[in-house]
């Protein structure tokens, strides 16, 4: 992936469209097929919409809260023994189902496209791939 990133950087760049223009032409009889799918390479940049956060919005409790529980990873009986020397717990229950709600729809709303995006995978500063074999999930990036 560097050697391709750098044969990238040597290219121009569409500021348009935000997506890369590789203008060498590629010998297919050289480059096997998972080579010719290889993800395009796009500059990327986030912006979020406003969102006017109510007033009360998890500052008050909740009708329908629950306690919220704790419990202490034990790695050494995990599936992770190698973490056994290191501390984790898991918190249920911080966030009602009702703020769970909340927290999505304005999350939704600030996004641009008023959708979840793909989760892309960084190869420099300001560019991405989407390679879902690694990673298969989508995402908001909040910009503040």
């Amino acid at each position: 992936m560097a050697s391709f990133f750098r044969a990238y950087q040597a290219n121009k760049l569409d500021s348009k469209s935000k997506t890369s223009t590789i203008s060498a032409p590629i010998d297919t009889k050289k480059v096997s097929d998972s080579q010719m799918r290889r993800p395009r390479i796009m500059q990327t940049s986030y912006s979020s919409n406003p969102v006017q956060i109510p007033a009360n919005f998890l500052k008050t409790i909740s009708t329908d809260a629950e306690p919220i529980t704790i419990q202490r990873v034990n790695f050494a009986t995990s599936s992770l023994p190698e973490y056994a020397p290191y501390y984790a717990t898991v918190l249920d229950n911080v966030l009602s189902a009702s703020e769970c709600t909340e927290l999505l729809r304005l999350a939704v709303l600030s996004s641009p496209t008023g959708d979840w995006a793909p989760a892309l995978l960084n190869v420099g500063v300001g560019f991405e791939i989407l390679e879902t074999e690694v990673r298969h999930c989508d995402r908001y990036i909040v910009s503040s």
